[in-house]
């Protein structure tokens, strides 16, 4: 699992800001109720790798792509994990359509955040 610490941000929608600001996520709407005591306070999210995809390939309708450079690309058969570094974080991403990009290239993610968890930084409980 990927983890970012950052904080919740509402302005037209509710979107997670990592630490550093080098990764800046929409997050859904119908996690903002559960969500709302939880806005501007440190916190950490996490998304799996295979909820990382390219994005020209794969997108939803939220504001959730971010280009990140890759480091190392592990192809393993059917799939491959792409390796990329935020200022703070190393991302994991399980791609499983056929891509053979190059160390260096910079690649626009897709961050599935319907897909994301939450935790308290406090105590690292579950926040849905």
């Amino acid at each position: 699992m990927n983890f970012f610490e950052g904080k919740l941000r509402k302005e037209k929608g509710l979107y997670f800001e990592e630490r550093e600001g080098s990764i800046r996520l929409e997050i859904p709407a119908e996690f903002e109720k559960k969500l709302s005591g939880t806005i501007g306070k440190e916190i950490y999210l996490g998304i799996r790798p295979e909820h990382v995809q390219i994005g020209g390939r794969k997108k939803g309708k939220l504001d959730s792509t971010w280009p990140l450079r890759l480091d190392i690309s592990g192809p393993m058969g059917n799939e491959a994990y792409l390796y990329f570094q935020s200022r703070t974080n190393q991302i994991v991403a399980r791609i499983t359509e056929p891509v053979d990009p190059k160390p260096g290239a910079e690649l626009k993610m897709y961050f599935d955040t319907t897909k994301t968890y939450f935790f308290s930084k406090e105590n690292e409980a579950s926040l849905i």
